[in-house]
């Protein structure tokens, strides 16, 4: 765990190895499903996806490829009668010490 926390407080967090879940491998036995949207979800583009807890919830980070950002969650609703919370990031502006944090301006687009 603490190699993983000093990979994420370097800046590491599109990489798919620092997302671990032990309960993934007996969930997607049970559900094969489970595991055929995470790779769906990766088909899309995102960097880093995995299940969250017990199954409950499936989360991805990044962002979609650009062919599929308009249809993507139609797509996977669709497919898996889910619902699909898009979120992004709160950043630090680097030239406002004072400000922990700032909200995105509207129209900001999340980079990788």
């Amino acid at each position: 765990p603490a190699d993983l926390l000093s990979r994420f407080e370097a800046g590491d967090v599109y990489n798919p190895d620092l997302y671990v879940n032990d309960l993934e491998p007996p969930a997607f036995e049970l559900m094969p499903e489970l595991r055929q949207m995470c790779d769906d979800l990766r088909k899309f583009g995102f960097q880093a996806v995995m299940m969250s807890g017990s199954g409950t919830t499936c989360f991805a980070i990044g962002m979609p490829l650009e062919e599929v950002q308009e249809t993507w969650v139609d797509e996977l609703q669709a497919k898996y009668d889910v619902e699909v919370f898009e979120e992004m990031f709160c950043r630090r502006i680097a030239d406002e010490p004072s400000l922990w944090y700032t909200e995105q301006p509207p129209g900001a687009v999340l980079t990788n």
